[in-house]
């Protein structure tokens, strides 16, 4: 097993054909996320499988899904937002709605 921080993937450069980055969004601050977002696209040669609770969702709301860190969280992104983001950033979304549940985003994007 390996150890490492999102931000700081301790891995080459187009080492994974297929990265996941799954309800770990959540818990960053901006900037982190943006380190994350360049360093999935960094070590991902072909897809980059993303998954969180973005800030429409209704797993964001505490009242529904407690959670002392993501209340605690700097800022939430909509789905939009992220999309915007890893687009901006070098990938091109391929396919939304990967699984069949309506209360968190998942897609695959694109590395270009």
């Amino acid at each position: 097993m390996i150890f490492g921080e999102c931000f700081a993937l301790p891995f080459c450069d187009k080492e994974f054909d297929i990265s996941i980055c799954q309800d770990v969004f959540m818990y960053l601050n901006k900037e982190e996320i943006i380190k994350s977002i360049q360093e999935l696209i960094r070590v991902t040669s072909k897809y980059i499988i993303f998954s969180t609770i973005d800030r429409d969702s209704d797993n964001a709301k505490q009242d529904i899904n407690p959670d002392d860190l993501r209340k605690k969280s700097v800022f939430l992104y909509s789905k939009k937002d992220y999309i915007d983001l890893f687009c901006a950033h070098g990938v091109k979304l391929f396919k939304d709605n990967i699984f069949p549940v309506k209360w968190d985003m998942a897609v695959i994007f694109k590395v270009l």
